[in-house]
């Protein structure tokens, strides 16, 4: 009986931490375009080495890639806070993050963040994020 407890042991210790890993992403629960672009530019600006950028998205649970003379549609929001068309961005080198959260039963938000580059920083960061489901 001990040499089972013995072996138990460590995943019993690691089982409460499995959520652990969300509480400290700083992109988690944000609601917007707007608010995911402030808070990625506010932990990866203007300048930013691709490698250090690829890894705090990553940090943030994002899969990355990277993508050169690639097309982006960047969400933009009116005046009123609500969602136009997106801009079309075409023949940009920039590393694409995608994430995806579920939000129910059915349904998922999509979040997707092109990383700008230029010369092997990062020199804009654009965002849509959509809803996937029935």
């Amino acid at each position: 009986m001990r040499r089972v407890t013995g072996r138990l042991a460590p995943l019993l210790l690691t089982i409460p931490c499995l959520g652990c890993a969300h509480a400290s992403q700083v992109t988690r629960k944000l609601e917007t375009a707007a608010t995911m672009k402030s808070v990625v530019l506010e932990n990866v600006p203007s300048g930013t080495p691709i490698a250090d950028a690829r890894q705090f998205m990553e940090r943030e649970r994002f899969k990355c890639e990277l993508v050169q003379d690639g097309i982006f549609l960047e969400e933009q929001s009116s005046a009123d806070g609500s969602s136009d068309r997106p801009i079309k961005h075409e023949g940009i080198d920039f590393i694409l993050c995608r994430r995806e959260e579920k939000m129910g039963f059915w349904v998922s938000r999509v979040w997707s963040v092109a990383l700008v580059t230029d010369h092997d920083v990062v020199n804009d960061v654009m965002v849509r994020m959509y809803y996937i489901g029935p």
